[in-house]
Formats: C-alpha cells, structure tokens, sequence
C-alpha cells in the first residue's frame, strides 16, 4: 500500500473525513426528507465502491456506517441490503490493508459492529447485539472512552434480557473507564435506572443533563408508586405543560394505569386511542409501545366481541420483545394477567402473571416477585385453585 493511501486510513484523516461527510448529509436532509437522505447514500455508495482509490474508498466505508445507523432509527433497507452493506465494509477494509488488532486504523472493525449491533438491538435481538459487540472489541484496542461506550451497550443488552446483575457489572465497568461527563451521567442513570429495577428503596443521583433530569424524575416517581400505589404525581408530571408531557412517559401511565388493582385509575389517564399528542409521539418513535398500548385499551371495549379482543391481543406477543426497555416488558405482562382476571380467564392470568413475577425475580437476582409494586394483590391468589 502506498505512503498515500496509508496517510488516508490514519486516525486524524478518517475523523475529518467523518465531519465532511455527516456535514454533507446534514444539508441533504435539510432540504429533503429521510427516505431521500437514505436513496442519496446509497446512491454514493454505489458510485464509489467502484473506485479503487483509497480517499474514495474511505468515503464510501463511512457512508455505509451512516446508512446502518440511518436503519437503526428510520429503516429503509431490507435484511438483504444490510448484509450486502456490512459486506462490503468489510471488504473494503481488506483492500485498503486494515487489519483486526494489527492496523492503527482497526478501531473501523469495531465501529461497523457497533452499527450492526444496535441494528440487533432495535430488532429485538439482543443476544445478536452482545455478540456483534464482543466481536468488535477483539477487532482493536479501544482508547478508554470507547471501550466505555462499549461496556455501556453491553450492559443495556443484558438488562434488556432481564440479567439485571450481569448488568450492573458492565455499568461500573463503563463508569470507572469514562471521563467525558456527559458519558458519565449517562452510564450513572442506567445505574439509577438498574437499583430501581431491582428493588431499590431510594435514589440519590442528581445530574445536569435537562434529558436525564426528567428520566431520573420518572424513576423517582416509580419508586413513590411502588411504596404507596398512588399514581397521583404520575398524572401530575405528564399533564400538559409539565415536565414529562411531551415524552413517553404517558404511554407508560397509561400501563401502570392499567397494572393497578383499582379501575378507576384507568380512567384518570388519556386515551390512547384519541389523544393527539400520543398519535404524533407515535409518528416519531416509540411505535412498538404505542401499538401495543392501542391493542391493551381495545381489550376493555366491551362494544366488541370478547374472541375479537383475543384476536387483537394476540398481536401483541411478537411485539413484546421488540421493545427497547425491559420495564415496558415487565408492565405490559401485569397489564395483561390484570385485564384477563376481570375477565375470569384465570388460566391465561395465571400464564401472563408468571411471566411477569419470573421477569421480577430475573431482573432482582430472586429478591423481588413484584418491582412495579401493584401486584400484591396478585401474589395472594392461590392460582392452582383459581385456573383448576
């Protein structure tokens, strides 16, 4: 490889080449949309992965991380053209000399898994994200602040496979390497967010960023609710013009809303189905949740058929674990095993309840049959009886 094409893989030209590129996609979307910013990368790529040109080649290898990411967030590409993309990163890096662990430049390896990775996790995948990350952790000797990243997305793949101790020990890992602040406050909520879902009795982390301020706001008012089963400041924080309203903590009002024993909660929340702010949420993320959310509320309109809300519901379960958080997993289960014991479908209950108090024992390491703290209640009822 020539002096010239080996300057153009060093550290410092890849960086720069980065910031022209994601400049130049800044502008695309500006004046279009995401489907067309996505048609414009792939029509770059097709054009430069023709190019043997080293300058060229690079362009085309971070364009192709950009459009991975641009999949984890708006989609776009078939299963096929993913493969067909992380096969060509990988080829270009085998023509341009880059090899794992041996090359300066080899961290690329780890940023193509990376993509991959949390292309994995948006699928519900997360066994497939944890490998994808270990695979790229042997690809090169991380500076700290990566490997931090790195220790950080392994730790939220566990948690969302309900392994809450396993976690916990990627997280402290992630916090003692990182020194950015703004990491730091982000692995300490996760930390924040990991106690609570084990059973914690309190928290008292404080942080800066506004974003992660409203998050540990919700997980305090989490752990309020499992103390006194009043979801009164729930409903305060996500009314209109309140620090929570404009955020999905509503969908999840509306879950703990339904998980409660008593019914009139239910019917202190926004509908799903009619609120404005809800639907646009939708349009912009968190659209597994939304759905589910839609189908849940269906389940109480005793307008329709009691075997067409079975139908409805039924759509539910491949969605569950597309997910992105385990605490929706866990509210959905009770959700669920709550509307089928007012229906006096006991075995069903049965089946769903279970779900939800094995998740509980997972994420607490066998310290806690109830972390939502409404299923007291549920937890007295001798079901072996009740499903007989």
């Amino acid at each position: 490889m020539s002096q010239r094409s080996k300057d153009v893989w060093r550290r410092a030209n890849i960086e720069e080449t980065k910031i022209l590129l994601r400049q130049e996609l800044v502008q695309v979307l500006t004046a279009s949309d995401e489907d067309q910013l996505l048609v414009y990368i792939l029509k770059r790529i097709q054009i430069l992965q023709e190019n043997t040109d080293a300058t060229q080649l690079l362009s085309c290898f971070i364009l192709i991380i950009e459009s991975l990411r641009h999949q984890d967030i708006f989609g776009g590409l078939s299963k096929k053209q993913v493969q067909d993309l992380s096969t060509l990163a990988r080829s270009i890096l085998k023509v341009a000399g880059v090899r794992p662990r041996h090359s300066p430049s080899s961290f690329l390896y780890t940023e193509l898994h990376a993509a991959l990775s949390a292309l994995s996790a948006s699928q519900g995948e997360p066994w497939l994200a944890l490998w994808e990350l270990e695979i790229g952790n042997y690809a090169a000797d991380l500076p700290a602040e990566l490997e931090a990243r790195q220790q950080l997305d392994m730790g939220l793949n566990t948690l969302r496979m309900g392994q809450g101790e396993t976690a916990k020990i990627f997280f402290q890992k992630a916090l003692s390497l990182a020194e950015n602040a703004a990491l730091r406050e982000e692995i300490q909520f996760q930390l924040v967010r990991l106690q609570r879902l084990q059973g914690a009795d309190g928290i008292n982390e404080n942080l800066q960023s506004p974003m992660l301020q409203a998050a540990l706001l919700w997980e305090k008012t989490c752990l309020e609710v499992r103390k006194t089963q009043d979801l009164s400041s729930m409903v305060a924080l996500t009314k209109k013009g309140q620090p929570l309203h404009e955020k999905n903590y509503q969908l999840e009002l509306f879950l703990y809303a339904g998980c409660h024993p008593k019914t009139l909660w239910s019917q202190k929340v926004m509908k799903v189905s009619s609120s404005s702010s809800l639907k646009k949420l939708y349009q912009g993320g968190n659209a597994v949740l939304f759905s589910i959310a839609q189908s849940l509320e269906m389940a109480y309109d005793s307008q329709l058929p009691f075997p067409r809300r079975l139908e409805d519901i039924k759509k539910i379960f491949p969605k569950i674990k597309l997910l992105a958080k385990v605490e929706h997993e866990l509210l959905i289960w009770l959700y669920l095993a709550r509307w089928l014991y007012r229906c006096h479908h006991y075995k069903l209950a049965k089946v769903c309840f279970f779900e939800y108090e094995s998740l509980c024992k997972k994420l607490s390491g066998g310290e806690s049959r109830d972390l939502i703290g409404l299923a007291a209640d549920m937890l007295e009822i001798d079901w072996v009886e009740k499903a007989a």
